[in-house]
């Protein structure tokens, strides 16, 4: 199936990311690359379906997306899988939620 994200709609989604990891270290520093499972051993087991920044770069590259609300599910789906695995009182949860403020408002 052809992607329905247009060329636009695609260049603005990785402008997008840009911003948020140019202006918000907290955010990049938490979401920009794949959780690094040797230190964090049991986050597979966790997690069904890791994702972050670098993730998401490349299905926009891929041309998997064919809808936006399918990139902002995966961008839910960073914070969610925050919450999971580090518990709702976590200052990382904190991050999870600027994150997710800051796309929808970008």
């Amino acid at each position: 199936l052809p992607s329905c994200i247009t060329i636009e709609q695609k260049e603005g989604l990785l402008v997008i990311l840009d911003e948020i990891d140019k202006e918000h270290t907290d955010i990049r520093e938490l979401f920009s690359a794949p959780v690094n499972t040797t230190m964090y051993v049991d986050y597979l087991r966790m997690i069904e379906v890791p994702m972050d920044f670098s993730k998401i770069r490349s299905r926009l590259d891929f041309n998997f997306y064919t809808n936006i609300a399918s990139v902002t599910a995966d961008m839910k789906l960073i914070r969610d899988n925050c919450l999971k695995y580090n518990g709702p009182d976590t200052d990382l949860l904190v991050v999870g939620d600027k994150l997710l403020k800051k796309f929808a408002m970008l």
